[in-house]
Formats: C-alpha cells, sequence, structure tokens
C-alpha cells in the first residue's frame, strides 16, 4: 500500500532507511570477519563498498540461470542431511530452474553410495543408501509431497527447510526474493575463469513474502525457517561468484536452522539435458506412512498405501 499522508510517507523513508542501514551493517559486519562456516581466504580480499552496481550484477546473474538448465555440483560443509551427519557431503547432477525440478545424488564423506534425490515443484524423492532405513517390501523410494505440509512439518520438522536448502532453486531464487545489499570482494578462478566474488544481504523476512513460481509454498516455509532461526533481523550473507558474461559460477551460504552446514553450489553446463522423473509410483511410499501417524495407522490396521 502506498503511504497517503505526509506522516506515513515519513513513516515508511524512515523504515526503509533502517532496514537498508540493518542490511548494510550486516553485509560489512561479515565481510569483516567473513562468511559463517566458509573457509577463511588465504590472502586479504580486497572488499568494496555495498553498491547498487554490485547488487544488479549478482541479482542479474542469478535472473539469468533461473531462466535455464544447467549442471550443478554442491558441497555440504560441517552439517548433515536428512539425519546423516558428515564432515563433508558431496552432491552432482542437473537442474532445470525454470520448470523447478532437477536430480542430484549426495554421497556423505567414507561412503561409496550416493543418495538420489529428484526436485519436484510440489514434491521431493528421496532413494535412502542400502540398509539406511527400513522401507516397506518393494518401496526403494520415499516420497515427501507439499501439498500437505503441515502434516510432514507435525511429524518431520526440519524435512523441508532441510530438503529445500539444498534446492538449487531456492539457493539463486533468495537472491532476487531477498537480495538487500552487495558488495564486490575480490576476483577469484572459477573453473579456469576469472569470476567477481561478492558478498550478498539477503532479507530472509522479504524473501519469504515474494518467492514465486509453483514450489511457492516449500520454498516459502523453508526459508521462513530460516528467518526464525536468524533472529531479529533476519539477514543472512551470502557469496555469490559471477565470471564473464554475467554467468552465475557459485554460490555459498549457510542456511540457519536447518542442520545442512555451509553449502557450496557451482553451476556449469548450461544448457544441457536435464532427467528428474519422480520413480514409478510403485517403487514409491510417502514418507508420512513411515513418521508416528503412519506408524500408528498401521498397528490399528488401517490402510496405510490409500488403496
Amino acid at each position: 500500500m502506498t503511504p497517503t499522508t505526509a506522516a506515513d510517507r515519513t513513516t515508511a523513508t524512515a523504515t526503509s532507511r533502517r532496514l537498508t542501514g540493518l542490511a548494510t551493517a550486516a553485509l560489512l559486519a561479515a565481510l569483516a570477519c567473513g562468511s559463517a562456516g566458509a573457509p577463511a581466504a588465504r590472502d586479504p580480499v580486497a572488499v568494496g563498498p555495498p553498491t547498487a552496481v554490485a547488487l544488479a550484477a549478482v541479482q542479474g546473474a542469478a535472473a539469468g540461470a533461473l531462466s535455464r538448465t544447467a549442471a550443478v555440483s554442491m558441497t555440504l560443509a560441517g552439517g548433515g542431511l536428512f539425519g546423516a551427519t558428515a564432515s563433508r557431503v558431496d552432491g552432482t547432477g542437473a537442474y532445470d530452474f525454470a520448470a523447478q525440478r532437477g536430480a542430484l545424488s549426495f554421497t556423505p564423506a567414507g561412503f561409496r553410495t550416493g543418495e538420489p534425490i529428484v526436485f519436484t515443484p510440489t514434491a521431493v524423492y528421496v532413494r535412502p543408501p542400502p540398509g539406511a532405513s527400513p522401507l516397506p517390501a518393494g518401496k526403494t523410494w520415499t516420497v515427501a509431497d507439499f501439498t500437505d505440509p503441515e502434516a510432514l512439518t507435525s511429524n518431520f520438522p526440519k524435512l523441508i527447510p532441510q530438503a529445500e536448502s539444498v534446492n538449487p532453486a531456492v539457493t539463486l531464487g533468495q537472491l532476487l526474493w531477498g537480495g538487500a545489499a552487495a558488495a564486490a570482494a575480490g576476483h577469484e578462478t572459477i573453473g579456469g575463469q576469472d569470476a567477481v566474488r561478492y558478498a550478498v544481504t539477503v532479507d530472509l523476512d522479504h524473501a519469504v513474502d515474494a518467492v514465486t513460481g509453483p514450489g511457492r509454498i516449500p520454498f516459502a516455509r523453508a526459508l521462513a525457517t530460516e528467518a526464525a532461526a536468524a533472529g531479529t533481523p533476519a539477514v543472512v550473507t551470502v557469496t555469490v561468484w559471477v565470471a564473464a558474461g554475467g554467468r552465475l559460477a557459485r554460490v555459498r551460504e549457510t542456511p540457519p536452522g536447518t542442520g545442512v552446514g555451509t553449502v557450496t553450489t557451482s553451476l556449469t553446463g548450461f544448457g544441457g539435458a536435464v532427467r528428474a522423473d519422480p520413480p514409478p509410483a510403485a517403487q514409491v511410499v510417502d514418507i508420512l506412512q513411515l513418521g508416528p501417524s503412519g506408524e500408528r495407522e498401521n498397528q490399528n490396521g488401517g490402510d496405510s498405501d490409500g488403496g
């Protein structure tokens, strides 16, 4: 709503300046101390002040990537995923950002077998490693159906935040939905190409309100969890690398309240084919059937398959 009186306009202007000041202060503090969970640079990094040009460069690169497909590699450090903890988890796959769907396989350090995950706007499919958790006979995949987010949150409070914190569409989308300030922080070589490094302040509350696309419900819930964990103001610093031609090369963040640690996402091979079809229904069990409410239904003789 547009302020209609002089007093309203004065209040709105003061609020805007306060939020901008908070975002800039958070950004400068992060630049002085280094990104949370990120390895320290071996050499001092020349950091410029937050500028509109820097924010435009970051958001332009993010917008460009969000309209394409790309090969994705991901590293989780200092956390875990879906109950498994490891010093490092590596993920590889491909993602169609326009469709908000993709497929990645995550392998914890010390393991040979990966854990495939298929992302769709309305569900996430996970194939646990053999022996990781008992599934009903004939079932090799679990599905978290986001059409009933309340049931998921009640039975598995961290499932949506964890799943979406490693969803590349959320990683990139938050730069558009909540990007508040950015500052150039030197140059690095990414994949053999020079890239400008930026420190970006993301306002998580603003991102929650601005989420768009078919995955809006789970994306917003994940970001709201991060905002609550971040405190007040709900801002985080995300490190972004933009290569020649405005290509988004890498993003690093530590999503608060998710337990996944520091997540580094790298993009290559733009424009390639992406295969991210859900597994056959006969191989899939709804994760709610494995939670407390599902177990009670089975014990009471209910038809947990819904058929």
